[in-house]
């Protein structure tokens, strides 16, 4: 019973602290709150309600300064804990004292009848309210040390910068209305830029994490979801911001800021809201959130679109690489691998992170999360071993094998990621688009074994990898053709029925048959065939993505016509077929009769026909049959 008492004591005094230092930081935003709440009064926008919230945010400061000094269990308000807080706190009593006389006695006289401001009172607004925002925070760093002195289990440092995230989007739009109303221009544009900085670096630091500065990354699911909020918002708002740090004269600061001020205080709303929210979340996520439940099929199709995407940039990263190591069309490996790797790290923040401006919604579930957050290190690790060793003039085995170890890593975790999200995912397609991309990959992964058996590397190992590659490939292409049922970690995949898209597989299919025939050329050691292989291996690739793509919808199919030779070809496998099916008719009859012990005869008989039919369904590329 008491080593219960004592735990509920316990989780109460630690969200005490909590709930203490999320609102001494709010302090910090009211300092700014009530700036840009006088601000727009001056200017003449909703006077009466932004008078309403003056008095509203003046009361709030004023009430949690005290509360802050002598406690308020109601609130969750621990007393001062010690002299650093109490000496803080009267530090910003006394600077509070003049702020709040400035609004309390100018409030209805800034602007005066002819709408004239009164530059004094605002060039004194602008000098006061820094010194209460930086007492204020000195607030916060009080009370987060005697967090850590008295043992408590806090997010200190992540809460507090999140919750200065809230102050810093009050600050921008404050300092948006300083500049319109052309105060202090250049002490005030200063300060405007550094805001907006801070607030940038801040939020990339609160999730991707700083770990030299003791800033962890962000793996919690529900607050990366709620920072997906925060990102969305701020991202409307940014080309405003960065249209007025971009003009070049006082005078044209001055007028971007007056075009857009009502209008950014408007938007900044709805950040702002966000990021309170996720500073709840910074404080304590109990992990209580469900995010698949919302996901629509757009979401879900946007999620493994982006999955989908990031297999194969690993795959074809190291694909590039391996090109490089071995002396393999270098120049253009050295510029895909520039390219692509770049894309594999923005496109992989977009999968932890989500991005609701690109439609791509953030993971479904916590280990999702904890999937890609392992990739990503070691994604990390890899991109540095890379970037290094492709500027070499000779790139050692050691590193060749320490990059293909670290890619299969990758590719396990990301595989592991998208079985697990297509068992929670009801979407019709999911499985037949990831084996499209996972045709892409095996395309790139049979490049890569070529030059690596042509040049002698680890040659029976990739033999096996190469000749697994291949039956690979066969089994995803009929599976994506004629469709299979679902098991129990997967869903079903459906018949292609559609005749565009049968024509587009054979089309993505003949493209791997010529690489197929290149690799295998190259591997038997005809070296004049890693020509064709790398040229062909991209447009197998883009093939397949293209398959991919209009599996979700988002590509584009039209009908072909066919050559004479084509319907030619075509006839040729009907009549084969004709005459299959009589031959077979002829056999069975002669076994049921018993006049024919040759039971082989007759299956092997069915096989042709098989292979025949499904000739005609869909194309072949040896022998050469289109759809």
């Amino acid at each position: 019973m008491w080593s219960l008492l004592f735990f509920v004591v316990l989780a109460r005094c630690q969200a005490d602290w909590a709930e203490t230092i999320n609102l001494a930081g709010m302090q910090r935003t009211l300092s700014q709150m009530m700036t840009k709440e006088f601000l727009l009064i001056s200017r003449g926008t909703d006077v009466e309600d932004n008078k309403r919230k003056l008095s509203e945010s003046m009361a709030s400061f004023d009430s949690t300064l005290n509360a802050l000094l002598v406690g308020d269990s109601a609130r969750g308000i621990l007393a001062a804990p010690n002299q650093q807080v109490v000496t803080a706190l009267e530090n910003v009593n006394a600077v509070w004292v003049t702020m709040e006389a400035l609004l309390r006695d100018n409030v209805d006289t800034v602007r005066h009848a002819d709408g004239s401001l009164d530059m004094i009172v605002l060039e004194a607004l602008s000098t006061q309210n820094v010194p209460l925002l930086d007492t204020s925070n000195e607030v916060v760093q009080a009370i987060v040390d005697a967090a850590k002195v008295s043992g408590a289990t806090t997010n200190g440092l992540v809460q507090d910068i999140a919750g200065r995230q809230r102050t810093l989007i009050q600050r921008l739009a404050k300092g948006i209305l300083f500049l319109a109303q052309g105060v202090a221009m250049t002490f005030n544009m200063q300060a405007y830029r550094n805001t907006k900085s801070l607030f940038e670096t801040s939020h990339d630091g609160i999730i991707q994490g700083v770990p030299f500065a003791g800033l962890p990354v962000l793996d919690k699911l529900c607050t990366l979801h709620q920072m997906t909020e925060v990102s969305f918002y701020y991202a409307q708002i940014r080309p405003y911001l960065t249209g007025i740090t971009n003009a070049d004269t006082p005078s044209a600061s001055q007028a971007a800021a007056d075009e857009v001020a009502e209008e950014m205080c408007e938007l900044t709303d709805p950040l702002f809201d966000a990021m309170v929210e996720a500073v709840k979340l910074f404080g304590d996520d109990d992990g209580n959130c469900d995010p698949a439940a919302s996901m629509t099929q757009n979401d879900w199709l946007s999620y493994f679109s982006t999955l989908t995407e990031q297999q194969l940039l690993t795959q074809q990263t190291s694909q590039y690489f391996m090109q490089i190591a071995l002396r393999i069309d270098v120049k253009t490996s050295k510029v895909e691998i520039t390219v692509l790797t770049s894309g594999a790290s923005m496109n992989l923040r977009n999968l932890i992170e989500g991005s609701k401006m690109l439609g791509i919604p953030a993971p479904p579930s916590q280990a999702v999360v904890d999937l890609l957050l392992k990739a990503r290190e070691t994604w990390d690790t890899l991109a540095a071993e890379m970037s290094q060793a492709v500027h070499l003039e000779s790139i050692s085995s050691v590193t060749v094998a320490r990059v293909e170890q670290l890619s299969n890593y990758i590719l396990v975790d990301l595989e592991n990621v998208m079985q697990l999200s297509l068992s929670m995912a009801n979407v019709s397609r999911a499985k037949a688009i990831d084996l499209a991309s996972q045709q892409a990959r095996l395309s790139s992964s049979m490049t890569e074994y070529a030059c690596l058996i042509s040049s002698g590397r680890e040659v029976a190992e990739n033999w096996d990898n190469l000749n697994a590659t291949r039956a690979a490939f066969e089994r995803n292409r009929w599976t994506l053709l004629e469709g299979a049922p679902a098991t129990e970690t997967g869903p079903a995949v459906e018949k292609m029925s559609d005749v565009c898209m049968v024509q587009q597989m054979k089309e993505a299919t003949d493209l791997f048959g010529e690489l197929e025939l290149a690799a295998l050329a190259a591997s038997n050691g005809d070296m004049a065939a890693l020509t064709p292989l790398v040229e062909v291996s991209p447009r197998a690739v883009k093939a397949f993505e293209a398959v991919a793509l209009a599996l979700q919808g988002a590509g584009t199919c039209r009908n072909g016509t066919l050559t004479a030779e084509e319907w030619i070809q075509r006839h040729q496998q009907v009549s084969e077929l004709a005459i299959l099916s009589q031959e077979v008719s002829a056999e069975f009859v002669i076994l049921q009769q018993g006049k024919s012990p040759n039971r082989r005869q007759l299956d092997s008989l069915l096989l042709d026909i098989e292979a025949i039919m499904r000739r005609v369904l869909f194309g072949s590329f040896r022998p050469p049959v289109v759809h």
